[in-house]
């Protein structure tokens, strides 16, 4: 009786466990792969919004030390202000895209509770 290596011309790989395929490894691993820096932020702050992709991203309100309007796009290397909030706010929930997000939940002041 002929063998897959005699039909085949070559050897078979034999396992003693099915392989994890890649996807399955990164889950199990969330450490696996790289960080990289995309560049800062052009205002520095806190509890600030925002949704995105490595090259479409958008940031919005924080605190800096009093409540931010700020809001700034992300193009895959670097990010650029963009129109300001009506009323600055920090802490909100953000999703959506850079043409068409929301941003809700926020809070008008910031609040410091002192022991």
């Amino acid at each position: 009786m002929a063998n897959l290596k005699t039909l085949s011309g070559f050897p078979i790989q034999n396992l003693t466990s099915d392989p994890v395929p890649y996807a399955q490894a990164l889950a199990d691993n969330p450490y696996a792969g790289s960080w990289a820096s995309g560049g800062n932020l052009n205002t520095a702050r806190r509890g600030l919004g925002g949704d995105g992709t490595q090259t479409a991203a958008w940031v919005v309100g924080g605190y800096t030390g009093a409540n931010s309007a700020t809001h700034e796009h992300y193009d895959g290397s670097s990010w650029t202000e963009v129109a300001d909030i009506n009323t600055a706010r920090y802490s909100g929930s953000a999703m959506g895209t850079q043409t068409a997000a929301i941003y809700t939940n926020s809070q008008p002041t910031f609040h410091v509770q002192e022991s």
